[in-house]
């Protein structure tokens, strides 16, 4: 522990195992470094580095295999292998609200595999969220089984907002362009399209204005929604060409754009120009 912040690092899970929490006699069920089950508590600045995790069976997460809790200013970085359902960096399933979380390094499954939850359908919120890596599932059922914040969704009471994800996605071995969600277990309807709002990605990554979205009985190429990228959000250098206007930029905390930006890299960037003036960096602006 180092102040306020806690961090658990150099560890390697086999199996459904915890610190502490709900830990499945069958060693199937609940899988995770920190919590295997928590159905309410608050989790906040707690750290999981250069972690491995070998799971099996279902719900299996960085920091918690499945529960409702509040988890506020985590991260997990490192691997998850094995072919579990319903896997996460953050957390395997259930009813969260995630804010500030990271994830860096590689989460793999047999399917329901995101970024941050593999499985939402509980409700929850997901916001201000950065992930980074690679994001996989062994199912090539491409929009369901993984994407790069939540891979199933269910509930309009449900929020995604504000979340960049920075990792590739793949399905069965092939790329598939869901950065943000994959797709609803259901039709969607007033009852269970959830709020996606201000998210995005890195275009370097998957070179899309728009994600497609499948509800029940469709599929990739013949996507049920689209959801926009929010060409406002920075995290990467290559994003400052898709701003409209410095006014509108929003910098996020993980960003790895630095003030030292010159203004040939920016000058044929509308961010570049303000009121006429050109500026060399963004503070200036």
């Amino acid at each position: 522990t180092n102040g306020d912040k806690t961090y658990i690092h150099d560890f390697t899970v086999d199996g459904a195992k915890a610190f502490f929490g709900y830990r499945d006699t069958s060693n199937t069920i609940g899988s995770a470094i920190v919590i295997g089950k928590a159905y309410t508590g608050k989790m906040e600045n707690v750290h999981v580095k250069n972690a491995e995790m070998a799971a099996y069976g279902t719900y299996v997460g960085g920091l918690v295999g499945h529960g409702y809790m509040t988890i506020t200013d985590c991260s997990f970085e490192g691997k998850i292998s094995g072919s579990a359902v319903q896997v996460g960096g953050i957390a395997g399933s259930g009813g969260f609200t995630a804010t500030r979380c990271t994830v860096i390094g590689d989460i793999h499954g047999y399917t329901w595999v995101g970024g941050i939850i593999g499985n939402c359908q509980d409700g929850g919120a997901y916001t201000d969220c950065y992930v980074k890596g690679n994001i996989s599932a062994d199912s090539s059922y491409a929009g369901v089984s993984a994407a790069g914040i939540a891979a199933i969704p269910l509930y309009s009471s449900q929020k995604i907002e504000g979340c960049y994800n920075d990792a590739s996605i793949k399905c069965g071995g092939k790329e598939i362009p869901c950065p943000v969600i994959g797709g609803y277990n259901c039709e969607i309807n007033s009852n269970t399209e959830l709020q996606l709002k201000g998210n995005s990605w890195n275009r370097e990554i998957c070179d899309m204005d728009s994600f497609p979205i499948i509800g029940e009985g469709g599929d990739i190429e013949n996507p049920v929604q689209k959801q926009e990228r929010d060409n406002n959000i920075v995290v990467n250098e290559s994003d400052i060409k898709y701003v409209g206007g410095i006014e509108n930029a929003k910098i996020k905390e993980y960003t790895g754009v630095t003030p030292s930006i010159t203004e040939d890299d920016l000058k044929d960037n509308s961010v570049a120009e303000v009121n006429g003036k050109k500026y060399t960096n963004f503070a200036s602006a």
